[in-house]
This record gives structure tokens, sequence and C-alpha cells, in this order.
């Protein structure tokens, strides 16, 4: 088990790893000038086996069009490799983002 954080422009992710899944908790904004901050912490984790990915957004306070990108291309990947990608805790913001986008069927625990 490993741990470590990574802070980015208002952004703040604790990558939590474990053999073949690792937990992101995420607290603050994700916008276009930080998103690749996660895009870079899930394909390293991606890359190192780690494909059973958990997401705790539940102190997220803003998710743009990038994040969601990035989350979705994560998942692709993680699906495609045999793991799966799932949002377990989702801040109010998030939730009605993946409600509007109708994610909330495929991402959410």
């Amino acid at each position: 088990m490993s741990e470590k954080t990574v802070k980015n422009n208002g952004l703040s992710i604790t990558v939590d790893k474990t053999g073949e899944s690792v937990k992101f908790t995420i607290q603050g904004c994700i916008d276009h000038a930080n998103a690749s901050a996660l895009k870079y912490e899930l394909e390293e984790a991606l890359s190192g086996g780690q494909i059973n990915i958990i997401l705790d957004m539940l102190q997220v306070e803003y998710l743009c069009s990038s994040g969601v990108g990035v989350i979705l291309v994560a998942y692709k990947k993680a699906k495609s490799a045999g793991g799966k990608l799932i949002i377990e805790q989702a801040s109010e913001f998030v939730m009605n983002i993946l409600s509007i986008t109708s994610l909330d069927k495929m991402l959410l625990k």
C-alpha cells in the first residue's frame, strides 16, 4: 500500500494504491487549468497495473467538461484492461453534472 498527495491550482488528489486497486480522494475544483494533473495520476495508476479505480469526489466543488473527459478516458482504459472505474462518493455539484450527462448510471457505485 502506498499513498501520496498531489496539489495543483486549487486541486488536491490523494492517491492510495493497493494491489490492482487505487482510490483517489479528490478535493477542490477540477477545471481546464488542472484537469491534466488528474489525467496524469489516473494514467500513472493504470500503467502501474491498478485497473480498479475508485474516485471519492465528495469534496469536489466544481467539475468542468475537461474533467469529465479525463474520467471517461480513464473509465474506458480501465474497462479495456479488465478493471473498472467507479465514483464512490460525489458532491451535489458532481452528482448534477453526472445526471445531466447521463453518466451517473455508468459511473456511480
